[in-house]
């Protein structure tokens, strides 16, 4: 199982943990940071750095996910995430987030990372419902 430092605006991360947590019945190797009102980026990256601690100690490999990219928590992640050369992930959602959840410690790469991103890129659907219902 893949290591997630998940970050976002507000509780979203922690919306998502619950979620996760009811379809997984677990939230094992998921680690959540909420950027409220009044934090700045450095405190958030030092909370980040603080919690990338959890696998850090255990000499594990983690990535940071965050909601947006070029936002708050994208810039907090991208600083507390190059001293450990962990990569950052943007634009969360849950397919993402179950997927990488499920991938095997020893094969979270980059190139698999990448494999990850790109499916999760797919499952956005637009669907009309005016074409698909129309009689």
């Amino acid at each position: 199982m893949a290591n997630i430092l998940l970050c976002t605006h507000s509780t979203l991360a922690e919306g998502f943990a619950n979620a996760i947590e009811m379809i997984t019945e677990s939230r094992e190797g998921l680690v959540v940071v909420c950027f409220e009102n009044g934090c700045s980026v450095e405190a958030l990256r030092d909370r980040l750095v603080d919690a990338a601690t959890t696998f850090r100690d255990h000499q594990k490999r983690y990535c940071i996910v965050v909601d947006l990219y070029g936002a708050s928590t994208f810039n907090a992640a991208l600083q507390a995430a190059a001293p450990d050369g962990m990569p950052v992930i943007t634009g969360a959602s849950m397919s993402l987030l179950l997927e990488l959840l499920m991938l095997p410690q020893e094969d979270m790469t980059m190139e698999k990372l990448a494999e990850i991103v790109e499916q999760g890129r797919q499952g956005m659907q637009l669907l009309d419902t005016k074409e698909l219902f129309k009689t």
